[in-house]
This record gives C-alpha cells, sequence and structure tokens, in this order.
C-alpha cells in the first residue's frame, strides 16, 4: 500500500554528497520531509527517495548545508 501511496504522490532518488551526511538527513527529518530507501554509498555519499513535493525544500537544505 506505501508503494502506491508513494507512486500516486510522486517521488524522486536524491543522491547527497557531503561532510556530514547525518547533519543533512536530520535536518530533512526534523523539517517533516519523509525520506526511505536510504543507502550510503560511502563516508560521504548518501542516496534516499523522497517526496517531489519535498525536492524544493531538499535542495534548499542542501544549499544552506554546503551539500
Amino acid at each position: 500500500m506505501n508503494e502506491l501511496i508513494r507512486f500516486v504522490r510522486g517521488y524522486c532518488r536524491a543522491e547527497v554528497v557531503s561532510a556530514d551526511t547525518a547533519k543533512f538527513m536530520t535536518t530533512c527529518a526534523r523539517g517533516g520531509m519523509r525520506i526511505w530507501k536510504i543507502h550510503r554509498d560511502d563516508e560521504i555519499t548518501v542516496k534516499f527517495c523522497c517526496y517531489v513535493s519535498d525536492e524544493e525544500k531538499i535542495k534548499n537544505i542542501c544549499a544552506a548545508s554546503g551539500a
């Protein structure tokens, strides 16, 4: 059921490269953005899925954190 809801709402896959990916993910969660299928590729790279409606918020967090 969750997959159907995510499909209908629209979601995207994102990749963030940052020295502090944990801080980035915490900021997203505290901001109310739902993220799932989180996968850490290496020390500075994390991939995840998020709703398209949160994409702009995530871009703003990236810009503010230097990610």
